[in-house]
């Protein structure tokens, strides 16, 4: 992948580039949900509440977005004072104990995963793998849609949890949503980068 700025440079004029929100938060609930018969709310609720409103969350907990993924994917408790953080952190080392001590039967060829790490955060690490590997198949999922539905596919290219869709076609996040709401997935169109410009030179050249 490139830096964002020069993926903004590059694509900004024929692309829009559409992420999943809350991704790997979004894809754990629908793992519990479906996999471990999970009541999130009442047995995790901290967790539900990020899940509901992330914003209201990270103001009330002091947290930044990318510190919930590091408890998400992390053995360690990190001590926080804020007892909405301690309860978060808390409840997804339960989370992860629970993924990696009781693999259901319809996950097993997962299991293999677990076997790659044997530090102190292997419970983590494994949770992190089993997040990732859902990640691709709903993104592979949308590229399907759009190979089978177009002639030459407008996706251009994948980036983690998004990609770029030509902008040709009309905002897709509808369309997105209703290809990944099994996995209880929605997404935005994220502006891009567009901090590099073309110098004047350029722009006046003559051919």
């Amino acid at each position: 992948t490139c830096k964002k700025n020069l993926r903004g440079f590059l694509a900004h004029q024929t692309e829009l580039d559409y992420d999943m929100i809350n991704a790997h938060p979004s894809i754990l609930k629908f793992i519990l949900t479906t996999f471990y018969n999970c009541n999130v709310e009442a047995q995790f609720p901290t967790f539900y509440s990020f899940l509901s409103n992330r914003q209201n969350f990270l103001e009330i907990s002091g947290l930044e977005k990318t510190e919930v993924l590091t408890m998400m994917n992390s053995s360690k408790i990190y001590g926080n004072p804020n007892i909405h953080a301690q309860n978060i952190d808390l409840e997804f080392n339960l989370i992860q104990c629970m993924v990696y001590n009781n693999i259901p039967d319809e996950l097993e060829n997962y299991s293999k995963y677990k076997y790659l790490d044997s530090d102190s955060n292997k419970f983590g690490k494994f949770l992190n793998k089993l997040l990732c590997i859902f990640e691709n198949a709903i993104i592979n999922s949308v590229v399907k849609y759009y190979a089978d539905e177009y002639e030459i596919t407008p996706v251009s290219s994948i980036i983690f949890d998004g990609l770029h869709i030509s902008s040709e076609l009309d905002d897709q996040t509808d369309t997105l949503n209703e290809i990944t709401k099994m996995y209880g997935i929605k997404w935005s169109i994220k502006e891009f980068d567009t901090s590099i410009r073309e110098h004047e030179l350029y722009i006046n050249r003559t051919e």
